[in-house]
């Protein structure tokens, strides 16, 4: 999972909040249920804490890989340590 301070449009574009550590976390998906599949495992992302967090999003490889989807946050989250709990995101089809 990774972190983007604008929209990242179809590329995965605006990721890295600022440094302070930030990173891509690895994640669980719990087994999809309704057409919707939700975070098995929770997240702790370290940013500077300077920079608005405002979606969220996939790679297939912790640097590099290739962009799989992305997601709006439902307020933006300005931290040195965002923590996602386990079962807080939510793909799904439409």
């Amino acid at each position: 999972m990774s972190l983007h301070t604008a929209s990242p449009s179809t590329t995965g574009a605006n990721e890295n909040p600022s440094t302070g550590g930030y990173t891509r976390q690895a994640c669980s998906w719990n087994a999809a249920s309704g057409g919707s599949k939700t975070n098995s495992s929770s997240l702790t992302f370290s940013t500077a804490g300077t920079t608005a967090v405002t979606y969220t999003g996939g790679f297939s490889a912790s640097s590099g890989g290739t962009w799989g989807v992305g997601a709006a946050l439902s307020s933006g989250v300005t931290a040195a340590s965002i923590t996602v709990a386990a079962g807080a995101i939510a793909y799904g089809a439409s």
